[in-house]
Formats: structure tokens, sequence, C-alpha cells
């Protein structure tokens, strides 16, 4: 009979249908599985793994129907083989089954017994292997399945290094063989007899007068010979095929449980190490300065990498800017070092060579000798010798095709080194830091430049008016962050009516300080048309869409009557104005709100108020009202308590910032116009 491994028949021969009674041709695409008994299904299901594995199986037991009810009692052998390849190319695997007729009698089934035990070892191998995570998990899995599954004395299972060392993961003997640290000739045998063939070896040897069967099993990996498992049995009788085909199979599942180790742990270390790499870049962004990076730089390498690390930008000095030592009594020494050292690029430790050749250095196993070679100082080389660099790695900072600077990595501890397949993670962290340090220079760049272009662009308030008084106040937030986009504006619309406008750009840097510029141009332009606060921010709302970094922004809009002293003012999405007016509790102006500008196409209102001779507005940005770790509400009221108990505050508005607490990292912006009372007021 012929089956695919699936156990669907192709092919049966005449003798197979005579025997179940059925023609031959109406075997063919049934299922073995569809002529077995209830217990021969069972039997049959125990085998299936190993008829996937490939391996021959010999003496299988199969109970199947006849067509008159009876039962037919087989013993079967099988062999994979695989015919020519089908037209799409792969060839394609056959199960070919030999079977004897034994009904009536079961001389066999002692023998059937101890193959199923065997092949039952092998299941419950592949189960255990599963969960088998390390070299030495695995080890003692195939140890405990084969021990005991050949009935051996003594095992072992052992790998290779790269460096020809030899690891013993796991040994099982009794009495116990010898200590692993020491020689051992039954394990130098089986090394040196699978290093020569490469092939499984099986060997009798005289052990004080007894005949011991030796078993290597080489186990074979994607990356070559990563060891052999050792089996020694006290007995004459050498392996029959059966044994031979159990053990084979069985290496086999511990070569792939090693490689799929390996490769798990593998990915593990990248995993981490991606992880930790982009934990060091989150932090980096959040720091903006150069001397800040290159210290967190350093801070990462630190113990987990490196005895001690520096981080040295040539454009910032011969000191470097970034230092951490895992001793930090010595760091004041290793400063000293590099910064008298560090730009002779004749020194093998130097990191000028590095940035010359824009190449990764490594030494190991630096022997203290040498430092006599280095024509160094006697403090110098006294420095030297307190830091002991035993292996180093000298990395090049490269962004944009720009030398940034130079990182160094060292350890002082001989158990810890640096092989050269290090060199690309550690090379992956610096160029990434590379990037992150140019990026800060630029910032910095940008970052002043946008001051300074928000500087110019604030407007310098002078109305010359006297029924009015307007005080402005313009706050940078804490000097790491990136400039705002906060902008206040106060302007004649008409002879008689003051317009009075702050507002907030989304984002930050020169875009926002642009976009910044051309709201305020557009809404002053719209404003002098003269058509009233909705219209001015319904011309704006849909101007905003056109600006590159302008939608989403907000803005409040003012304009006072100083005819009739009342005022008209509209929000889009801003804090609230404020009106104090004398005699009565600050008031904060809800009414006329709508969406952000550029984000609903509902046309803004406005809403209008009368001002009492004396009365101030103030108009003002978030970062006024706004802290981490306090609700808006609780800011709002804060700016209300503040501005109560502050009586000369429409005079200085600046009084308002100083007295809030500490703590704002936001540019705020304010402008406070207040009604001055006239002659005729006076007398009233």
């Amino acid at each position: 009979m012929i089956s695919s491994v699936d156990g669907t028949i192709l092919w049966a021969n005449r003798t197979l249908a005579d025997w179940l009674g059925v023609p031959g041709q109406e075997l063919a695409g049934k299922s073995v599985h569809s002529l077995l008994t209830p217990g021969g299904r069972i039997h049959y299901e125990s085998i299936v793994p190993s008829l996937a594995l490939g391996l021959p199986m010999h003496n299988v037991s199969l109970d199947l129907k006849k067509e008159d009810g009876l039962t037919l009692h087989l013993l079967a052998s099988t062999t994979l083989v695989h015919r020519p390849p089908d037209a799409d190319g792969g060839p394609i695997p056959e199960v070919r089954w030999v079977c004897i007729d034994v009904t009536g009698r079961r001389s066999q089934e002692r023998d059937l017994l101890v193959s199923q035990r065997r092949l039952s070892r092998l299941q419950n191998l592949s189960t255990e292997l599963v969960s088998a995570v390390t070299d030495e998990e695995i080890g003692f899995v195939v140890l405990a399945q084969l021990v005991d599954g050949v009935k051996a004395d003594r095992g072992a299972v052992m790998t290779l290094g790269d460096d020809g060392v030899r690891s013993v993961l796991a040994m099982h003997s009794a009495p116990p063989m010898t200590n692993p640290k020491t020689p051992d000739h039954r394990l130098d045998w089986a090394e040196e007899t699978v290093q020569r063939s490469g092939q499984p070896a099986f060997e009798a040897v005289s052990v004080e007068g007894e005949t011991h069967q030796l078993a290597a099993l080489p186990l074979h990996g994607s990356d070559g010979l990563l060891g052999v498992v050792l089996l020694e049995l006290r007995r004459e009788r050498m392996h029959d095929e059966e044994e031979k085909s159990l053990l084979l199979a069985a290496s086999q599942m511990c070569e792939q449980a090693l490689d799929r180790a390996r490769l798990l742990n593998r990915h593990r270390r990248d995993a981490q190490r991606s992880t930790a790499l982009s934990g060091l870049l989150h932090r980096l962004e959040e720091e903006t300065t150069l001397a800040g990076r290159s210290q967190l730089i350093a801070d990462f390498l630190v113990p987990d990498h490196a005895d001690y690390a520096t981080v040295e930008i040539p454009a910032s000095g011969r000191e470097p800017i970034g230092l951490r030592h895992c001793q930090p009594e010595l760091e004041s020494v290793l400063r000293t070092l590099r910064t008298e050292v560090a730009i002779r690029s004749e020194l093998p430790f130097s990191l000028a060579a590095s940035r010359e050749t824009r190449q990764p250095q490594h030494m190991q196993n630096i022997d203290p000798a040498v430092y006599e070679d280095y024509g160094l100082d006697n403090d110098q080389l006294e420095a030297l010798r307190r830091l002991a660099p035993h292996s180093y790695i000298g990395l090049p900072l490269v962004a944009r095709n720009t030398v940034v600077g130079s990182v160094l990595l060292a350890f002082s501890n001989s158990d810890r080194i640096y092989e050269p397949g290090d060199i690309p993670f550690y090379q992956q962290i610096a160029d990434a830091c590379a990037l992150s340090l140019e990026n800060a220079r630029l910032y910095e760049h940008e970052r002043d430049t946008a001051r300074q272009l928000q500087d110019a662009l604030m407007p310098r308030v002078s109305l010359g008016d006297p029924r009015i008084s307007v005080g402005t106040f313009y706050l940078a937030g804490n000097e790491l962050n990136q400039i705002g986009g906060d902008w206040y504006d106060a302007f004649m619309v008409s002879e008689d009516c003051l317009g009075l406008v702050v507002g907030d750009i989304v984002g930050g840097g020169i875009e926002a300080a642009t976009a910044m510029a051309q709201v305020q141009t557009a809404l002053h332009a719209y404003a002098l048309e003269r058509g009233g606060v909705a219209l001015t921010l319904d011309k704006l709302n849909r101007y905003v869409t056109t600006v590159p970094g302008a939608v989403a922004s907000s803005v409040v809009y003012a304009e006072i009557d100083l005819s009739t002293n009342t005022m008209a003012y509209g929000s889009a999405g801003h804090p609230p104005p404020v009106l104090i007016s004398p005699g009565n509790s600050p008031e904060l102006l809800w009414g006329a709100r709508t969406a952000l500008l550029g984000i609903s196409d509902i046309p803004p209102e406005e809403k209008v108020i009368s001002l009492p001779t004396g009365s101030t507005v103030l108009l003002y940005t978030d970062g006024l009202i706004e802290r981490r770790g306090r609700t808006l509400d609780d800011g709002l009221q804060s700016l209300l308590d503040v501005i109560a108990e502050n009586d000369e505050f429409a005079d200085r508005p600046e009084l308002l910032t100083q007295m809030l607490d500490s703590g704002n990292d936001d540019d705020i912006c304010l402008i406070a116009a207040t009604l001055v009372p006239t002659q005729v007021d006076a007398t009233r």
C-alpha cells in the first residue's frame, strides 16, 4: 500500500484488497484512518508524528475492519520516499507500507509494546522541548528522555563554542561521571569523533573487563556543529537499527530546540537592546542642549555597556562634555586624562583617529606594559594606570555626513571585553546619538533665530489716545523649550474704536513665528475693513486654512467703542477674557465662543457688553493659567484671586505673572486695556 503523509491511500495491491474483501480500486482515495477499528485508530494516531518526521517504522500494529465485519490484524513497516517532482516543481513525499497478516497470533506483542514506548519517548521529548528555552534546559530534557528510554548508565549533552571551548549542559551517571570541569575520556572521544566526521558514532569499548556501548550523536545547527550527545550503556549488545533511529530522531529534535533557543535569545537580546536604545532616544528628545544630551549618552553606557565612557565634541573644546565612570571618584581622573590626550591621534586610545577615519576603533586585552610607549608625562601615565583600560571601542559620531564628535567605551575589568561582533550594535547607538546631538545644535540655532524673529514681530503699542491706557507683557517660558507662537496686538480700527487681540499659534520654532506674523497681519487687515468682531473672525477662520502651521490656533479679539464705552468680543478656542471693573470682583467673559481656527465652518459670534469707566479688560494666553499638576479651573480661579488682590494691576500687568507660582514652562503673553476716566467723569 502507498499513502500520502496525511494517511490518504494512493494505491493498494490486490492482496490487501482481498484481505479486506473489497475491490482494490475502491481503496484509492480513502483514509487509512477510516479502515481502522476504534482501538486501531488510537494506535495509528500515536504514530502520525513519526510519519510526519519521515522516520522509518517497523512492526507497527494495524487493526483493520474487514468487509464481513471481522478484524484484520496486520504488522506494517513504513518507508518515506519522494516521487519525482510534480508540475509545481516540488518532490512529493509518499509512505510505502509493507504489511504482514498476523491475524490469530500475537507473539510479537512484546516487541510492539517496546516500539510504542520508544515512540512515546519521542513524543514526550517533542512536547517537553517546546517549553525549554535555554541550552541547559534543553540538555536536561534530552537526557531525561534518552537515558531512561534506552536504559543508559551514563549520558551527557555538551555544546562547542566558537572558540572551541566545551560546555557541558547536563550530565547523568550511575555512578557519577567525572566532574564536567575536569577532563573525561568519554567526552573527549565524543567531541573528537563528531568533529572529525560530523556523523553519529556507535562503538563498543571495554571498561574494567566489561563491554560498554558508546553512542556519540552530533548536534548540527544553522551555524555549524553545535555540540554532541554522549550515551553509555553497560551491555554487550550493540544498538539495533530501531534504537539508532530513536536516538537520531531525538538528536534532531535537540538540534532544532538548540537552534530555536539561540535564535530566541538573539531576538530577546536584540529586543532588549532596541528597547534600551529607544528609551535613550526618547530621553534625548526631552533634553535640548548638547551638554545635556552628551551626559545622557554617557549615563546610558555606564555601567551596563562600559566601565567608563566619554562623549567628546571637538567644537565644544578639549574637555569631554559627557562623561561617566562606574567609580565616581575616578571621574575627575578620567576628565583630566581625556582633556589632555584626547586630541593626540597617534595614541591608540585617542578618539581623534576615529574622527579622522570615520571608522570604529577596537582594542582588547590591552597590556598595561604598553602604557610606557605612549609618550605620556608622569601625571598622565599615573592617570592611565588608575583607569586601566583593558578593552575599548572608539566610535565616530557622524550625522548628515558631518563628524559631530566621538564616543569612547572602555572596560577596566578583564572579565568583560568587547568582541568584534559588538561593534555594529554600538555603532548603531553612535549613529542615533550623532543625529540627536546634531539636532540639538540645529535646535538651539533655530530657537535663537525664532526668538529674534518673534521679538521683532511683537508690536510696540503706542496709541496716543488719552481715553484708553494699554499695557502689555510678554514672558518667555523655560529657556530649554522651543519658542512658541504667542502674540498680541492693539490698534485703532477707527477714530473711536480700539482693536485688541491675543493669539496662540500651534507648535513652535520658525514655522510658528512665521505663521504668527501672517495671522497677525491678516487679522489687522480684516479688522480695518470695519465689519465688526464676528465678520473679522469669520474671515480669519477661513484664511488660516491657507497658512501652514496655523490651523487649530486660538485667538480672542475685542473692539472697544470709546464713544459709548461698550465692547464687542469673540473667542476662537481661546481662554476667556477678564473684565475688572471698579467695585466689582474680576469676571470671566465666557460669551461668543467658537472652535479653534480652521476647525469648523460655523460662523463666529460676537457679544457686546458695557464697560464702566475705569474698568480694565485683560486678554492673555494659556501659559498664564496652565500648570502641571493643576486643573484649568484652579488656574482660572488663581488668576481671578491674584487680580482681586492687586490694586496696581491696571498700570503694571506684569505684576500678575510675578505673583503666580513658579513652574511655568510656556510663554505668557497678555494685554490689558483700561478706560481712563475723563474730567467729566471725575466730577460726577
